[in-house]
């Protein structure tokens, strides 16, 4: 046991907390129980040292240390339900069931308690006893949508899809722009005239107070799901692009997939403005297996992240086991912008048989080496340690006359048409004009928009396959 330091006793949290991050949770542990829990800390200090303190604990291990505080004197409720969170976590379900039990007997049961108790019923099958108890908390709450979705997620846990349908529409009429219920709305297994209607709830709603921002993804999805692409787009052009927290590397198997699309996703894990989980929903309507790439070093994928494979031969071999993995169907390189960029680059290496690009540049320019024809007089200044030769797609293209290319520019848009006219003399390249006037470097929002996207997607696909 690690000894107590002399001094105020107000160090003992620093240093069972010192103690957790060097692994040695067990002399904490002896340090919390002897000194800490029997002490005069704040009841806070004290609920925020168990959550620590059991963080990926054994249910054996959990167990003992929870039987040995209550040895030592009765735990407080908020003790109380920090022990049956982190019961929850370890899978000591009926533990947790008892626990929270007492206190919905006390009525001294918090939103976040009554959602730990559902979560360890439905994990023992008691779907019923679950059941039971959202529909008195609705009558407790009638004006609290929260518990309409968790009688929505409770059936459609139990496998009754129609009676989750039913429930998340009728939570609709009431609470129309309900981000949960969108959401959840928008991921069930739904028939056509069930997210019709959905969507003419929320649609209608919309028109006279504004839809929150959290919940545009789901109204998009079930506008989707009824090929409302319109409003879809309409609904996203107002949502401002911010980061967009994924994984570096995510993959989406495809039952008969024909081939497999290589997504090359711009700095905030997006596709231009397009949210991760709306392109995902585009490429679901195609034949193939999605992987998608993200960049999390903003690096143009010229120095990749060790997530992705930390140098371009390690990207490309990581490529292509997970392509191989996926069955090995013809690849299809995709991105807008710098992502488009990496399609043209990498799509050789990887030995594609397709690759698409939005507005991607040909080549990279550092902000020392920018052409004075370029409207865009910004840069990359780590660019300038990258030899030219490795920063440009054309040597690479140039080497595969036979790999069909297809670039889109703005038509109005002077940087996208000055790397599109780059590409001009390679005969397997097929330069496209974004029509309109469009001068803004964000192609793929009007090609989703025009049918463009989702026709030249089907037009690669059928080539290859």
């Amino acid at each position: 046991m690690a000894a107590a330091p002399d001094g105020p006793v107000g160090h003992l949290p620093i240093l069972c907390r010192a103690l957790i991050q060097q692994g040695r949770v067990s002399e904490a542990r002896d340090i919390f129980a002897d000194t800490i829990w029997a002490g005069s800390f704040a009841p806070e200090q004290r609920v925020a040292l168990i959550a620590a303190l059991t963080y990926g604990c054994t249910e054996d291990d959990l167990r003992t240390f929870t039987a040995r505080l209550e040895s030592i004197r009765p735990s407080s409720a908020a003790e109380r339900s920090r022990m049956a969170a982190a019961e929850v976590r370890a899978g000591q379900y009926p533990m947790a069931i008892e626990r929270l039990c007492a206190l919905e007997r006390e009525g001294a049961l918090t939103v976040l308690q009554k959602s730990q108790l559902l979560k360890a019923l439905i994990q023992l099958g008691q779907v019923e006893a679950a059941l039971r108890r959202v529909i008195l908390w609705q009558a407790q709450e009638p004006d609290n949508p929260a518990w309409v979705l968790q009688e929505a997620k409770i059936l459609f846990g139990a496998r009754c899809s129609e009676l989750a349908v039913r429930c998340t529409l009728a939570g609709l009429e009431r609470w129309p722009l309900d981000e949960g219920l969108i959401r959840h709305m928008a991921d069930l297994p739904a028939t056509a005239e069930e997210f019709a209607r959905a969507v003419d709830i929320i649609n209608a709603a919309r028109a006279v107070e504004p839809l929150p921002v959290t919940a545009a993804l789901g109204l998009a999805k079930a506008a989707l799901h009824v090929r409302k692409t319109d409003l879809a787009m309409d609904v996203l052009s107002g949502v401002e692009a911010g980061a967009d927290l994924r994984a570096a590397v995510q993959m989406v198997r495809t039952a008969g997939a024909k081939a497999t699309i290589v997504v090359f996703l711009g700095i905030y894990g997006k596709l231009g403005t397009l949210p991760l989980d709306y392109v995902d929903a585009l490429l679901s309507r195609h034949p193939a297996h999605v992987i998608y790439l993200h960049d999390i070093l903003h690096a143009e994928f010229l120095v990749p992240a060790p997530e992705i494979g930390g140098s371009a031969a390690g990207l490309i071999a990581l490529v292509r086991g997970l392509a191989d993995d996926l069955g090995g169907a013809p690849l299809i390189t995709l991105g807008t912008s710098s992502g488009g960029f990496a399609a043209m680059l990498h799509g050789p290496a990887l030995g594609a048989a397709g690759i698409i690009a939005y507005s991607g540049q040909t080549i990279m320019h550092s902000a020392q080496e920018r052409p004075a024809e370029e409207a865009q007089h910004g840069g990359l200044a780590y660019l300038a340690r990258i030899p030219l030769a490795q920063r440009d797609v054309l040597p690479a293209l140039a080497a595969c006359p036979d790999l069909p290319v297809w670039h889109v520019a703005g038509e109005g848009h002077g940087n996208d048409l000055l790397h599109q006219r780059r590409l001009a003399g390679l005969p397997q390249v097929r330069c496209l004009i974004q029509p309109g006037g469009l001068a803004t470097h964000n192609t793929m929002l009007p090609a989703v928009l025009s049918g463009r996207f989702d026709a030249l997607l089907s037009e690669a696909i059928a080539r290859i396959a």
